[in-house]
């Protein structure tokens, strides 16, 4: 598999827009399209700015001057059969279109259009401020959505990281989301050299790189450069931090516990991921095995992990009824099993067995993940035009690169 994968090929356009390419690993003709855009939750400077980042995706999709509905940009990929999303992180924004390859020159000139040259009409942003604002509202009742943001205040506190990318609390003011503001940062943070886009398909470069140059993405707009994420003092929080919520209406008591770790472009990733998954990430995991099979105590039990360029996060994550959580003159309760489980994974490290099981899972998964070009244009995209390294190793590679060399050593070292 290693050095088996077609190469990584880019472009820089005269005004700055950058075209990540690979040829698809697959003979299906399939082109999935990634556009980011440096722009994320981060990038909200001030109170009043919060959730902007997240409307302005919203408002890409309700109208151009060339196509002036929303119901005409669906159209356009509906009639096709076209897949068209878009979803905002803390550091970024994305558009993903996936269509058949003779439609791609027509789903990227959509794409740019709508990303490009948005209208932001008073009467659709309205309308659109309480459509969000519902998004908010089903987020703010989901416990799951509740306990992971409550983890990012916690882990990330002091930085922008620390705030959620939306929350109800956002959309609860008169004047929230101001048109002026939101088209402001539309047009400081929507320019050609502050995004780009990454495609995994069968069509050649030559072809998809003509195709990029006819399209509004080539628009001329002032050069602002590449807009950096905020600059903060990174903290190191003193002793244990926790947080508790009480919600009415559910059941369920849900845990997480959460470790600031390395930044993206640090390799201890790689053996944080195997960790991670070694905790939480398969059926016979230790949380599971130790939750669920040896006390019955829950049905879900996981961990992840997540980074970003200054640092990032390993978080394990379980509910259980609210009566099972503590412990009691019978059993330890699942946040005791849970901290007796970490303090035997410092003290004792993991076996060879645990770690050839690990390797063995993520490999699995890491292959199935290849049958989709949106897996490899997204791994494209966050490596070339977010994170600016212009060397990286193919995703098709970087199992034997970086996952099959860890030892048990290694991780219990670290």
């Amino acid at each position: 598999m290693h050095n088996q994968s077609p190469p990584i090929e880019t472009h820089i356009f005269p005004n700055g827009f950058k075209l990540v390419y690979q040829k698809s690993s697959t003979h299906i003709p399939i082109t999935s399209v990634l556009c980011f855009i440096k722009f994320g939750s981060i990038h909200e400077s001030a109170p009043i700015e919060r959730g902007i980042a997240h409307f302005i995706e919203h408002m890409c999709f309700k109208g151009t001057k060339r196509m002036d509905t929303a119901k005409a940009i669906m159209t356009s990929y509906d009639k096709i059969g076209a897949y068209l999303n878009a979803f905002t992180h803390k550091d970024h924004t994305c558009y993903h279109v996936k269509c058949a390859d003779i439609y791609a020159a027509n789903c990227i000139d959509v794409l740019s259009d709508i990303v490009m040259n948005s209208v932001f009409k008073e009467r659709e942003a309205n309308l659109e401020k309480s459509v969000v604002k519902e998004e908010t509202i089903r987020q703010s009742d989901e416990p799951t959505d509740c306990i992971y943001k409550m983890d990012d205040e916690l882990i990330f506190s002091g930085t922008p990281y620390a705030e959620p990318i939306d929350d109800l609390q956002y959309h609860l003011d008169k004047d929230v989301l101001p048109n002026k503001l939101v088209v402001e940062l539309y047009k400081k943070y929507y320019t050609p050299s502050n995004m780009g886009v990454s495609i995994v398909s069968n069509l050649p470069f030559q072809t998809v790189k003509k195709m990029i140059s006819t399209t509004h993405f080539m628009k001329r707009t002032p050069p602002t450069g590449i807009c950096p994420p905020p600059e903060f003092l990174l903290s190191t929080p003193g002793g244990v931090q926790y947080k508790l919520l009480r919600k009415k209406g559910i059941r369920a008591t849900h845990l997480t516990i959460g470790f600031r770790i390395c930044n993206y472009k640090s390799l201890d990733k790689y053996p944080l991921f195997l960790l991670s998954n070694i905790i939480g990430g398969y059926m016979s995991s230790r949380l599971v095995m130790l939750l669920r099979e040896k006390h019955g105590l829950t049905y879900i039990s996981t961990s992840s992990v997540h980074a970003y360029m200054p640092f990032g996060q390993i978080t394990i994550y379980t509910m259980c009824d609210h009566t099972k959580m503590m412990k009691n003159k019978k059993n330890k309760g699942v946040l005791q099993l849970v901290l007796d489980l970490l303090a035997d994974l410092v003290k004792h490290g993991i076996s060879q067995k645990e770690l050839d099981s690990a390797k063995g899972n993520y490999r699995g998964k890491y292959l199935e993940s290849m049958e989709d070009p949106a897996t490899m244009s997204l791994y494209n995209g966050k490596e070339v035009i977010l994170y600016d390294n212009h060397n990286p190793v193919p995703y098709a590679d970087l199992y034997e690169t970086f996952d099959t060399p860890i030892t048990k050593k290694q991780l219990n070292d670290d």
